[in-house]
């Protein structure tokens, strides 16, 4: 789909314009979000998403985003707003599986890459929103999780510096960083979910913002706030 058509302009402006409160006040008690403006430019952009899926049902579109795709399943657990939505803009209800969106997709269907996503993405709504880039958000506040796709995670120190290895093979090195983030890797490696503003060792803000921006735009770490 690269462009669309003056009755899907109609319905682009309506999809826009649909809020939902509900899910803002959800967003903000659960410390998913800390702003109310940020949980509507996240609903934003599920309601994109979704529009897009809707629209070419014969294309994979996996979730590109961690904090997107959150905002998402927090829009699912309402289920009778959630449904009526699905059935006032996607013609039909569109399921919430881990990380992508199935709409009576083949199983087949090969997932449509994000430059393919971006090119629709900016036919129907503009340039793709920052938001889709969820290294760019990471803040001291923000909640991480592993999303290593390898085996179970390490610190070490070699050479001087510290590294973070994939502990099945003892040689993948997934990151290697300077030796006094030492602790904060091994923090990483033992929890599963944490704050950045929890990691030990690191004395600032910055630092730690420095140290986690790389793995959650090389998919080690996924942001959810």
């Amino acid at each position: 789909m690269t462009s669309i058509s003056v009755e899907q302009q109609a319905k682009v402006q309506e999809l826009l314009a649909f809020e939902a409160p509900y899910l803002e006040e959800k967003l903000l008690r659960l410390g998913i979000v800390s702003e109310r403006e940020c949980a509507r430019a996240l609903f934003a952009e599920v309601k994109k998403y979704l529009f897009i899926s809707a629209s070419d049902r014969n294309q994979r579109y996996p979730m590109y985003s961690s904090r997107v795709d959150e905002v998402w399943h927090q829009f699912v657990l309402f289920t009778r707003e959630y449904a009526d939505f699905c059935g006032r803009f996607a013609g039909g209800f569109l399921s919430h599986d881990p990380r992508e969106s199935v709409l009576a997709t083949p199983v087949t269907a090969l997932e449509v890459p994000i430059d393919r996503f971006k090119t629709t993405y900016e036919a129907c709504f503009g340039p793709l929103s920052l938001h889709w880039q969820d290294a760019l958000h990471v803040s001291d506040h923000s909640r991480l999780i592993h999303s290593y796709r390898g085996g179970p995670l390490a610190a070490r120190t070699h050479n001087g510096r510290a590294e973070l290895v994939d502990e099945s093979s003892g040689t993948t090195v997934v990151c290697r960083v300077d030796s006094r983030a030492h602790a904060a890797l091994a923090f990483m490696a033992c929890h599963s979910t944490f704050f950045v503003r929890e990691l030990p060792g690191l004395k600032s803000e910055r630092d730690r913002i420095a140290l986690c921006r790389p793995l959650v735009e090389l998919k080690v770490l996924s942001a959810l706030s």
